[in-house]
């Protein structure tokens, strides 16, 4: 942005008044850690942010609504208004203009406008079809008479209102700036993901005192039926009403178990509510499902097991209607103990576009049912498993450890799954309670939830 010209910044947010150009507030009943990784953003302004500090305070600067302006032409006067996708401006001669668009990042969009406008009235349609996202744009307009850039917000391609009133004089630029009337969201968000929006219409003042998050636990919320063998839980962080879409894991117990496995033998709510980081966990729906197996190892293939088809159709489905979740990719996860670990592997390799992550504890795929390496290795020639698909995931993380019953089968597979490029990680650390156990699973789960859809 040329500082030599005359800067406008017009800010289209109706949540505060003209002068106001930082909004305070305090963010409390939540952890010190909760607080490191939680910060305040405008919605309708995506450069206004501040991360909260240890005492919950936050100080949102947002760009001054004030003009720094400069003489740049000798003479002339002009109105200039953006509305309703139109630039409005008026010239007292015959001039040349020029309009263009930038994005925030000073990349040219396109040339909206370039030639010659008459004396009086004026008007130049803006495409909606150039703003390709939601935030901030900076629209270059200049004339014989004067040049400036003026920021605007763009809302689902429509140009939210401005309006500025110019004179060019000898003495310099007298300017006065109304800003558009238009309400707008304080967002609260903790480790990326939004988890509540305040709204902000008609604020009148800078400080918006205390904002209340309750102390995070997790829950039961329901033991569903989806299907007569296929029986859930959904565990469910105790503020789940007030937060956005959320991620989702679902998370597999081993053979001859069902779907309480995880919270009885696992301690999961426990170990959800107690541990060390969990304020450092992006707030996710967990589900454990009933996940029988026909052989109790998982079967090899795309729907060797029924229990693949059910997980990724029916009991997929019932959640993303039943709770308000992100149902993009790198929002859902799998993992799995023993059994389950063989159908994660499963569900990874043969339907790779489901999950953005996969973690695999205490089982490779030699035992499955139907696997073998030739018959791997076949698929992945015949596209049938996607490897491109495998290897854009953000992970897929093997977990044993020399004391559990499963190491060798694990162990082996990493391999295998490098030699056939298999994208992914392993964790064989003897630093974690060993064997094959929950309580070793317990650990690797709470390594990966801090780290999980971030």
């Amino acid at each position: 942005m040329n500082f030599n010209k005359t800067l406008f910044f017009f800010i289209l947010i109706g949540v505060m008044s003209v002068n106001a150009e930082i909004i305070t507030g305090r963010i409390v009943n939540s952890s010190s850690v909760a607080l490191a990784n939680t910060k305040i953003w405008l919605k309708g302004n995506p450069l206004a942010f501040d991360s909260t500090k240890s005492d919950g305070k936050f100080s949102l600067s947002v760009p001054s609504t004030a003009i720094d302006s400069k003489l740049l032409r000798n003479k002339g006067t002009m109105s200039f208004k953006v509305q309703s996708n139109h630039l409005d401006f008026s010239l007292n001669t015959l001039q040349h203009v020029n309009v263009e668009l930038f994005n925030f990042q000073g990349e040219k969009i396109a040339t909206v406008f370039k030639g010659l406008k008459e004396a009086g009235k004026n008007s130049i349609a803006i495409d909606k079809r150039l703003f390709t996202a939601a935030g901030a744009y900076v629209l270059k307009f200049s004339t014989d008479e004067i040049v400036f850039d003026t920021k605007i917000i763009s809302s689902n391609g429509k140009l939210l209102a401005a309006t500025c009133q110019m004179t060019c004089a000898n003495s310099g630029l007298n300017t006065s700036a109304k800003l558009a009337e238009t309400s707008d969201s304080l967002i609260i968000l903790r480790m990326g993901y939004e988890i509540k929006k305040i709204p902000l219409a008609n604020l009148l003042t800078q400080d918006i005192g205390d904002i209340r998050l309750t102390a995070r636990q997790y829950k039961i919320d329901k033991t569903v039926a989806v299907k007569t063998n296929r029986t859930i839980e959904v565990l469910v962080p105790s503020d789940l009403k007030e937060l956005y879409a959320l991620p989702v894991l679902y998370l597999l117990h081993g053979g001859g178990e069902d779907h309480t496995a995880w919270r009885i033998k696992g301690t999961l709510l426990n170990t959800l509510n107690t541990f060390q980081n969990k304020d450092s966990m992006v707030a996710m729906i967990i589900v454990t499902p009933d996940a029988a197996s026909n052989s109790g190892y998982g079967n090899y293939g795309k729907t060797g097991d029924p229990f693949y088809t059910d997980l990724t159709i029916d009991i997929k489905k019932y959640v993303e209607s039943s709770y308000n979740v992100d149902t993009s990719r790198f929002a859902r996860a799998i993992s799995g103990f023993s059994m389950g670990a063989m159908q994660t592997h499963n569900l990874t390799l043969f339907y790779p576009k489901l999950f953005g992550y996969s973690y695999p504890m205490c089982g490779g795929l030699y035992k499955s049912t139907g696997f073998s390496e030739t018959k791997m290795k076949s698929d992945i020639a015949s596209g049938v498993i996607d490897t491109a698909a495998i290897n854009s995931m953000k992970a897929y993380r093997l977990h044993s450890n020399p004391t559990d019953i499963a190491w060798s089968d694990t162990r082996d597979f990493d391999p295998f799954l490098t030699s056939v490029g298999v994208k992914h990680t392993s964790n064989f650390t003897t630093n974690t309670p060993g064997g094959h156990t929950y309580t070793y699973d317990n650990e690797v789960f709470r390594r990966y939830a801090v780290q999980i859809f971030k």
